[in-house]
């Protein structure tokens, strides 16, 4: 076997590999009164009971109203969650959420270099 298709299946398994293997990119589902202590940045994920899932930047208790905060054009824009409609919450996996930015651009370049390789 020559050296370009070795290294051209090693790239392959590889991409594989990452992709197969990836991580979640959110946690485990916290309830309500976790999400509401968190004060860490990152993004929720609310699971609503009808199937739902919003994605906010922070969850907020005021007034014994919760709402669902997310910036849109450097609006706050905030949404009344209502909780008995909540099945659960999800934070972001910030770990996971780099490994997919690194895996991304490996793949990218991983599939420039095959193409390449096979053109060759």
């Amino acid at each position: 076997m020559s050296k370009k298709k070795y290294f051209l299946k090693l790239i392959s398994l590889v991409l594989i590999f990452a992709v197969c293997f990836s991580c979640k990119l959110y946690k485990n589902p916290t309830t309500v009164n976790e999400a509401l202590q968190n004060t860490d940045n990152g993004y929720f994920k609310v699971n609503m009971k009808n199937g739902d899932e919003v994605i906010f930047e922070k969850i907020e208790k005021i007034d014994s109203i919760i709402y669902g905060i997310k910036t849109i054009e450097n609006n706050e824009i905030k949404t009344v969650l209502i909780e008995n409609d909540i099945l659960n919450i999800q934070k972001q996996n910030k770990k996971s959420s780099n490994s997919f930015k690194i895996i991304g651009i490996t793949v990218g370049i991983g599939s420039v270099l095959l193409v390449f390789g096979m053109l060759n």
